[in-house]
């Protein structure tokens, strides 16, 4: 079944915007690897920065999909380290598809810090990674797994510095290392910091 030409231009955007830049992508090109009409374009978003919002919002609901599903499936602590780890290595190596990091941080990067576009966009996209996470650990610590004092918030911004981190520092240098030390790095503030001692 054929895409609408609206769900052709998302999707040509979403490749684009990810793998060669917002500014360095053209009305024009998005168009034309989509296959529809320049007045379809226009028929559906007013503008290039329109476009770019909604592709910015497949970008966080992609990503918080894949967060939930690595927190669903993690019923311990020791899973969530392994999920989690186990995941980021998997779109490293995986060779189906060009891969350079978290899509909202990519995108985000592109942007001047304070007062870029879309700059309420990318922290309410934090904001929803945090509550999935605070929300699994709070509920860990609930069943006993930390001690009294564990801040989720704190252990959450932790995790995420560690994911965006070791991803930009891959990128950066081209070492595989960091992406391998994420898993130590992440059990590390897990056993040493956080875990329940009787």
């Amino acid at each position: 079944m054929k895409l609408s030409p609206k769900k052709r231009i998302m999707e040509a955007a979403t490749r684009l915007f990810y793998e060669q830049g917002f500014n360095a992508t053209g009305i024009n090109q998005i168009i034309k690897e989509s296959g529809a009409a320049k007045a379809s374009f226009y028929e559906y978003f007013s503008s290039k920065e329109e476009l770019g919002k909604k592709v910015l919002r497949s970008y966080q609901a992609g990503t918080l999909r894949w967060l939930r599903s690595i927190v669903h499936a993690s019923h311990s602590m020791e899973e969530f380290v392994g999920n989690m780890s186990l995941s980021v290595e998997s779109q490293i190596h995986n060779g189906k598809g060009f891969y350079q990091g978290c899509p909202v941080a990519m995108y985000s990067a592109q942007f001047p810090t304070k007062t870029g576009l879309y700059r309420d966009d990318f922290s309410g996209a934090v904001k929803q990674w945090e509550k999935v996470l605070i929300g699994y650990l709070e509920k860990q610590k609930s069943l006993g797994k930390f001690q009294p004092a564990f801040d989720p918030l704190s252990f959450t911004r932790r995790v995420l510095n560690l994911y965006e981190g070791s991803l930009l520092m891959w990128q950066l240098s081209g070492e595989i290392s960091y992406i391998k030390e994420f898993k130590n790095q992440l059990y590390e503030i897990y056993s040493l910091e956080c875990v329940h001692r009787n």
